[in-house]
C-alpha cells in the first residue's frame, strides 16, 4: 500500500513537472496561431511543427513517468523530496518574476 501511494505520488509530480512545461508551449502556439489566421502556408507550416513538437512532448511524458518510477524504486524518499522542492521552486519563481517586474509608467 505505501509504496502504491509513492507510485502515485511520483506519477503526480511527474505530471506537474510536464503541465509546467507544456503549459508556457500551448499558450505560445495559441498566440501564433491567432496571429496567423489570414496566412494559409504559414498555418499550415505551424500545425505541421505543433503536431510534431507535441508527438516529442508525449514521447517526453513517458520517458519523465518511466524515469519517476525507477527513482522511486532506487530512493523511496524521492516523492516527500520533490513535493518540497516543487512548491519552493514555483515561490523562487514568483519572487523573481515579482522583484524583476519593470514597473508602469503612470499616464499623464
Amino acid at each position: 500500500a505505501h509504496m502504491r501511494r509513492a507510485s502515485s505520488a511520483a506519477l503526480a509530480v511527474g505530471l506537474g513537472l510536464v503541465t509546467l512545461l507544456v503549459a508556457p508551449l500551448l499558450m505560445l502556439l495559441t498566440w501564433l496561431i491567432i496571429a496567423l489566421l489570414n496566412d494559409a502556408a504559414a498555418l499550415n507550416t505551424l500545425i505541421a511543427g505543433a503536431l510534431s513538437l507535441s508527438g516529442a512532448l508525449a514521447s517526453a511524458a513517458g520517458s519523465l513517468a518511466s524515469g519517476a518510477q525507477r527513482v522511486l524504486e532506487v530512493y523511496p524518499e524521492a516523492p516527500a523530496l520533490m513535493l518540497t522542492l516543487i512548491p519552493a521552486g514555483a515561490l523562487l519563481l514568483i519572487h523573481y518574476a515579482w522583484t524583476t517586474r519593470v514597473p508602469q509608467r503612470a499616464e499623464v
